[in-house]
């Protein structure tokens, strides 16, 4: 008879969580958790984190490690409106200021 297979990641501490909200539970992400939440590999964290685009801290000098409101409020910094958003704010500045007709002098 042979043995069940095992799980690819045995360690349960990376197993996946059964939410979003199940990663801020803990005010600091360690790598592990930080690559789960974004989906981003490990070389790209660790590439933003080096060049400063998302912050972190390395009390040791060693492994990085990143506060959960910061890397969220980082990953939404740029949001990119919707067209529907661009017509409606369009609108309401129309609304707000209507154009003036140029005089030909």
């Amino acid at each position: 008879m042979k043995a069940p297979k095992k799980k690819l990641n045995e360690n349960p501490s990376l197993d996946e969580p059964s939410g979003p909200s199940a990663y801020w539970t803990k005010r600091v992400l360690n790598l592990e958790e930080v690559i789960m939440y974004t989906g981003y590999s490990k070389c790209y964290i660790l590439k933003l984190a080096i060049n400063s685009v998302i912050p972190h801290s390395r009390p040791t000098g060693g492994a990085p490690f990143f506060e959960g409101e910061k890397l969220e409020n980082c990953l939404l910094s740029n949001p990119i409106k919707t067209v529907q958003a661009i017509d409606k704010e369009a609108a309401n500045r129309i609304v707000e200021k209507p154009i003036k007709a140029k005089r030909n002098s």
